[in-house]
């Protein structure tokens, strides 16, 4: 959804419309999920020969929007991507179930084929989930938990081809891989380590007591990242956060910032560009606005960033909990 307000206007709109008639024909409200957390009203205007639905939300604009915790499969926010598409096709289903002859979404062109557009993207969202499912390293600690995150999108009986584990490092891992939590840390000939997923200030205290000890040489940490990559805020509150670079050229480099925001947010500035010397770190900050009439739930800020010939599209990303 590109433009939140001209659609939460829309929406007004529509709802200002229950109990009237249009041209002689009813107008029926109905409850479904919508792509950002919390319902969406869909409005139908039924008359003898036509039956007209319009569908708050209707077009997916992004998968991040969809990030949000299962409670029935005990995910968090943090790890539940998608979190929201089991009950988006159980909602898209029901507008399904009462065979509109139009579709008119909040954003794009007005949908004449509304049973085989529906079932496409039913079959798309089930396709992708399939494949982020067969390839999720989340299986490995919660593998039950995911099951059940398989049968609220694909069904009862899901057919997931999911990815066999590596038999080499299932049980005893080679000495080059170091197991710290659910952290793991490659170390290459010369002892520099490469710390991949590290979630708690006690994975990191394992860290240093390995440097200190002469087992590894140093870290190169994530050389673009947000800081912090998770906060809390209330609707209506304004957050700072700050993009942190590291040139690790012997060059200066112009890096060209471009935050792409959730559905709901707001900032002061969107862009920004900053000379970075060689091997040194600088941040950009940030504003963001929370908008007063955003739903719970957990939102994803990504940034796009450029230096060079080199575009890297959603390249960090950070999570904000609206509460």
């Amino acid at each position: 959804m590109r433009n939140p307000i001209a659609a939460g206007i829309a929406l007004l709109l529509i709802l200002s419309l229950a109990g009237q008639s249009c041209g002689g024909a009813a107008i029926r409200l109905s409850n479904h999920v919508s792509l950002i957390p919390g319902p969406v009203n869909g409005v139908s205007i039924e008359r003898d020969d036509a039956r007209l639905v319009i569908y708050g939300n209707g077009n997916l604009f992004d998968l991040y929007s969809l990030q949000d915790a299962v409670s029935e499969a005990k995910i968090s926010g943090y790890h539940g991507w998608a979190g929201r598409m089991g009950d988006l096709i159980n909602s898209l289903q029901k507008v399904a179930a009462n065979k509109p002859d139009i579709l008119v979404p909040a954003r794009g062109p007005v949908i004449r084929n509304p049973g085989e557009a529906i079932n496409l993207l039913i079959e798309r969202l089930q396709a992708i989930y399939e494949n982020y499912l067969s390839i999720s390293a989340g299986r490995w600690y919660f593998k039950n938990n995911y099951d059940v995150l398989a049968q609220r999108v694909l069904g009862p009986d899901p057919k997931v081809k999911w990815m066999p584990w590596a038999e080499v490092i299932k049980d005893k891992p080679p000495e080059w891989i170091v197991p710290i939590g659910n952290s793991r840390l490659i170390v290459s000939e010369d002892r520099s380590g490469f710390l991949i997923d590290c979630g708690s200030r006690r994975i990191l205290g394992e860290v240093i007591k390995l440097r200190e000890s002469g087992k590894i040489t140093g870290i190169d940490e994530q050389w673009i990242r947000f800081y912090p990559y998770g906060q809390k805020a209330r609707p209506g509150q304004t957050v700072q956060i700050s993009l942190k670079a590291f040139n690790h050229s012997n060059v200066p480099r112009v890096f060209k910032v471009a935050l792409n925001l959730p559905a709901g947010f707001g900032a002061a500035r969107t862009t920004a560009s900053v000379t970075i010397p060689p091997r040194t770190e600088q941040q950009v900050d940030f504003d963001l606005l929370v908008g007063t009439s955003i739903e719970p739930g957990t939102y994803v800020l990504t940034a796009d960033v450029a230096w060079a010939r080199w575009n890297l599209s959603h390249w960090t990303e950070a999570i904000i909990e609206i509460e």
